[in-house]
């Protein structure tokens, strides 16, 4: 009897440490967000900010309806509901840079974004730039560093944490172009009659661009915290 009651407290705290333990490995750390679909990005805080780091590979919308994926070229220019795409077809560019989206996601009432989050605006892109300093300084302090992706004159510091990569664009009839040169992100416009509004950045100056662009065209998303 004095052996089980030895026994039953060491039996008990073997239980509450295997629970404790199965708890933790399925708490995520504080700057981790987590998609619909399970992948997870980093976040840094620039000024007022707090920005995911990586660009948007979600294929779902919040309420877990499958955003339309087209690899052909005639189906991606056809469509104007939100589509996707990885560039040029290949799974691995979107583990790198991310997925290609077209506006319609942008505009799309079942919303991309994790709970908490949304596709920025052009003024909260402008203000992260003026925080940075201007457009020298912040397409520097944005861009990755190193000669793997922006090239071997890459003047990227990425001392702001924000890690952009060039992961080219989609055009509106489906030809992919501008891998490792541009990186161009969709933006929010209260009112987008013809075109969707996107920023970007490229190899060959150091400014940050707002521009428009068709709506059927393909760019990376990133999100800010709201």
């Amino acid at each position: 009897m004095k052996a089980n009651k030895r026994i039953i407290p060491i039996i008990l705290a073997s239980m509450f440490l295997m629970f404790a333990t199965s708890c933790k490995k399925r708490t995520k750390p504080e700057n981790i967000v987590e998609d619909i679909d399970g992948n997870q990005y980093h976040t840094v805080t620039i000024g007022s900010q707090v920005w995911m780091v990586e660009n948007l590979r979600v294929t779902h919308y919040r309420n877990g309806d499958p955003i339309l994926n087209y690899s052909d070229p005639v189906g991606w220019s056809n469509q104007t509901g939100g589509a996707y795409c990885n560039y040029n077809n290949e799974l691995g560019n979107a583990a790198t840079y991310g997925r290609i989206y077209n506006w319609y996601v942008v505009s799309e009432s079942r919303n991309i974004c994790p709970e908490g989050w949304h596709i920025p605006s052009e003024a909260e892109w402008n203000q992260m730039v003026n925080y940075l300093g201007g457009n020298v300084a912040a397409v520097n302090a944005i861009k990755q560093t190193g000669s793997a992706y922006w090239g071997n004159n890459n003047p990227g510091t990425n001392s702001s944490g924000f890690s952009a990569l060039p992961g080219g664009v989609r055009s509106s009839s489906g030809n992919f172009s501008e891998l490792n040169n541009k990186a161009a992100w969709w933006v929010t416009c209260e009112i987008c009659i013809n075109n969707g509004k996107l920023t970007y950045i490229n190899s060959a100056d150091n400014k940050v661009y707002n521009s428009g662009a068709s709506k059927k065209s393909g760019c990376s998303i990133r999100l800010i915290k709201d």
